[in-house]
């Protein structure tokens, strides 16, 4: 019974949300870097090229034995999941050599809520496959925002908290003080096995407020100082609002945005929370998913189907969008529709699991998919650029 209620959980999680061990990717050599940034125009505006983005992008293989269990008892209910798990099949390497070896340009890091530390030290998926909960990691027990996918079921993660994430970045971005923009999506997870089913000892999430809000810009500040980053206020000016401020001043050229990190968030419902009576973010670090291009605090506008059909006018007229191109789906199918049709339509962050091809790629269903952009941290956007 306990089995088929933690399916129901991480069935409910995956549809909201639509091989082992804890230590970190191993290091890979520096040979295979490739830095360009430099080549780049400085008097082109940063909305004026594509660049390449990693979907989940701090997640690695789900525990497993827990992935092995999920996948027997999802079996049974088919009918619900027709693909089983096959969308948690995709794996990441540490987000510095995202950055050096495939030019990735923007991340996605989902978030959860530690306020007092240790919330999600143990992990009862161990304990459901006869394992001791205690997941041994120091850091877990340490105050402050933690990086997984799902706690208890599908927590294997390159970092396991935001501030470590965001100093592999700082480490790239001081070894390439010239660079491209690195834009870097939050998450703010909200929803656990735990709060689907509360009575089994899953960890719950913590609610987000005010004080997490304030508490994540402080984290992103002990790693970040304010000037290394472009914030709505760069944008919006003088202008009353931020949607003005996009729509007149425009984005930074590439010469003032070299060197410098961009945040913006995942959810569209978080908004109203983080403005705080701001509407067009005045004194915030982190741009809002805005809910159109009509909104004050409109700039960033996430389009997760490329195929919507706005898509093409909002980029026209000025406000940076990200679409997914590329997951498990593509990986199987080899299909490069989405892909194709992201990047004629503008889009500015091209998000995928694929930025290089899965290692099973030819057996078990698998192909080589895997997409680049054309100069490898960058392309010109059909859309904007020359305009």
């Amino acid at each position: 019974m306990k089995k088929l209620l933690l399916i129901f959980a991480c069935v409910s999680i995956m549809i909201s949300c639509k091989k082992d061990k804890n230590a970190a990717s191993p290091i890979i050599e520096e040979d295979h870097f490739i830095y360009n940034d430099a080549e780049v125009d400085n008097n082109l505006r940063i909305n004026q090229l594509q660049y390449l983005s990693s979907h989940n992008s701090y997640r690695k293989f789900t525990d497993s034995i827990i992935y092995q269990e999920l996948g027997k008892l999802v079996d049974l209910i088919k009918p619900i999941l027709p693909d089983g798990l096959v969308e948690w099949e995709y794996n990441h390497i540490d987000l510095y050599h995202q950055l050096g070896e495939y030019g990735v340009r923007h991340v996605e890091l989902d978030i959860y809520g530690d306020k007092n530390g240790g919330r999600f030290y143990n992990r009862a998926g161990y304990l459901w496959t006869g394992r001791n909960p205690a997941s041994h990691i120091e850091e877990l027990k340490q105050p402050g925002f933690k990086i997984m996918h799902i706690p208890d079921i599908d927590f294997n993660t390159n970092y396991y908290t935001l501030i470590s994430a965001l100093k592999d970045i700082k480490r790239w971005s001081d070894k390439y003080p010239d660079h491209l923009p690195v834009f870097i999506m939050i998450e703010l997870k909200s929803t656990t096995a735990g709060d689907v089913i509360p009575f089994l000892g899953f960890a719950k999430a913590e609610p987000w407020n005010k004080e997490h809000l304030d508490m994540l810009e402080d984290e992103i500040l002990q790693v970040f100082p304010r000037e290394q980053i472009i914030k709505p206020d760069d944008i919006r000016k003088d202008k009353p609002t931020l949607r003005e401020g996009v729509l007149q001043n425009g984005w930074p050229t590439v010469g003032e945005a070299r060197g410098k990190v961009m945040f913006m968030f995942d959810n569209e419902d978080i908004g109203t929370k983080y403005k705080d009576g701001h509407e067009s973010l005045e004194g915030k670090l982190i741009f809002t998913n805005a809910k159109g291009p009509d909104q004050p605090d409109a700039a960033f506008i996430k389009r997760n189907d490329p195929n919507e059909n706005d898509i093409q006018d909002i980029v026209r007229q000025g406000f940076l969008v990200r679409s997914m191109i590329g997951g498990t789906d593509e990986a199987q199918s080899g299909d490069y529709t989405k892909w194709n049709t992201a990047q004629e339509k503008g889009v500015h962050f091209l998000s995928t699991d694929y930025y290089r091809p899965d290692k099973r790629a030819g057996t078990g269903g698998w192909t080589d998919f895997h997409v680049a952009v054309s100069h490898h941290s960058y392309q010109f956007n059909p859309v904007t650029y020359g305009k």
